[in-house]
């Protein structure tokens, strides 16, 4: 439990956060708009009752100072370019739903960075996530054996699919690889402190990260499952790195380091040998429609590479650029959040928004290379970072940033990224570099 001064808005954040995937993936705009502006006045209400919060974002020695900026120029830039666009601008409320999507997030990501500040903070927001992951693989395992009683659906393009509360399956893989890995860490550091078998919150991680590795397979999301795979292998020098730093500690580096790449390893045999997921795999992976709507959404960016077609009109300016082949299929989103950002904002604001999210987690991963923090907040990073390379990658086949659910989850990862990393200093040249001890109480 949060034993800062600000935990009411700590857990009133994980609250928010818990909800919002629950009324259909908060995919529905009446469900997100109340979320968003939920959430917009949490992140106006902690600055104004207590202010050292807000010159903690904007102090002047921090590596994130620029961030709140470039944060504000980009809301500013998309409002103006959104009105003023070269491009095929038909539906203004888009541009208002694309705009308070991203001021949603721009404010989960500095609450997060505000509250999360010790390890108690971190461990609350990783068992909400183990609790959200659990409970959605138990849902989506309704869905896929057709249990569900027609609450959330079950099956879809005629096949079985565990969707969870979600209309498409490939936003419930994209919730889980957030899940997973702080459900992994806190499993291992229960076995760690020698409480995984004989403690209810060490069998509790147990039960939550298998019924999660199975509903991701069962969810028959080709990109979803690939994703957490990629991720799970782009984190392991990390895990080996700290191996080498630890191994002889009492803390039984080599017992965790095996822990998580057993978990790794079996979820990977059970996704290859998972028949659904390989029957989609066969059959569908030829002729997946994504290439070539990419190939014809690919003219909008280049007819307005700068300035873009304005914010959310992806669904409109859609038929204008499709071929014939695609010509009776409806397309509100690209299927590739980045390209969508192209088409939509520009290759500048795309930039900047790529620039305003690589930059915490290209720090967050050199911190945790250094290895010269506790391991609680080792193992919080890790996930964290993990979970932030999972949905990157799923971006690239799919929409997963366009759904405020995962949108807002994402960010609020984020958040803890900065605010683990955010007192990282960097030696000067030809000196070793150190991480300064971190708030810890």
């Amino acid at each position: 439990m949060p034993k800062t001064d600000d935990r009411h808005a700590i857990w009133l954040l994980l609250g928010l956060l818990f909800a919002m995937p629950f009324p259909l993936g908060a995919n529905r705009p009446a469900i997100w708009w109340f979320f968003e502006l939920a959430l917009i006045l949490l992140a106006a209400w902690i600055p104004l009752r207590r202010m050292e919060l807000l010159q903690r974002v904007m102090a002047s020695g921090d590596a994130f100072r620029w961030l709140l900026p470039a944060c504000l120029l980009w809301l500013v830039l998309q409002i103006v370019l959104g009105l003023f666009a070269p491009g095929v601008n038909l539906n203004r409320n888009a541009l208002v739903g694309a705009e308070l999507l991203a001021l949603t997030g721009f404010c989960v990501l500095f609450v997060s960075f505000m509250l999360f500040r010790s390890s108690d903070d971190m461990r609350a927001f990783a068992w909400m996530l183990v609790v959200l992951g659990g409970a959605q693989a138990v849902i989506g395992l309704l869905t896929y054996n057709d249990l569900s009683l027609g609450i959330w659906g079950g099956r879809s393009d005629g096949f079985f699919t565990a969707k969870g509360t979600y209309p498409n399956y490939n936003h419930f893989a994209g919730l889980l690889e957030m899940c997973l890995p702080f459900s992994v860490v806190t499993l291992v550091r229960q076995f760690v402190d020698g409480r995984l078998f004989i403690s209810f919150r060490g069998l509790a991680s147990i039960a939550a990260v298998l019924l999660m590795l199975v509903a991701l397979v069962l969810s028959g999301s080709r990109a979803g499952v690939m994703a957490f795979f990629v991720a799970s292998g782009m984190v392991i020098p990390l895990w080996v790195r700290a191996y080498r730093q630890r191994h002889s500690a009492k803390t039984g580096g080599r017992r965790w380091l095996f822990l998580a790449g057993a978990v790794v390893s079996i979820s990977l045999l059970v996704a290859l040998f998972q028949g659904d997921l390989l029957y989609r795999l066969a059959t569908r992976g030829s002729n997946s429609i994504r290439p070539a709507l990419w190939g014809d959404m690919i003219a909008a960016f280049h007819r307005h590479p700068w300035l873009g077609n304005g914010a959310g009109v992806f669904g409109d300016i859609a038929p204008l650029y499709k071929s014939w082949l695609l010509s009776m299929l409806d397309f509100r989103y690209a299927h590739n959040d980045y390209l969508s950002w192209l088409i939509e904002n520009g290759l500048p604001m795309t930039l900047l928004l790529l620039l305003i999210v690589a930059y915490p987690a290209w720090r967050l991963a050199r911190y945790l290379w250094r290895g010269e923090q506790s391991i609680a907040r080792w193992l919080y990073g890790v996930a964290a970072l993990w979970a932030l390379f999972g949905l990157g990658i799923h971006a690239v086949f799919d929409f997963n940033f366009h759904i405020p659910a995962n949108a807002a989850l994402f960010m609020a990862i984020l958040g803890i990224g900065m605010s683990l990393s955010h007192g990282w200093r960097k030696a000067p040249r030809g000196r070793r570099r150190r991480a300064v001890p971190a708030e810890d109480a």
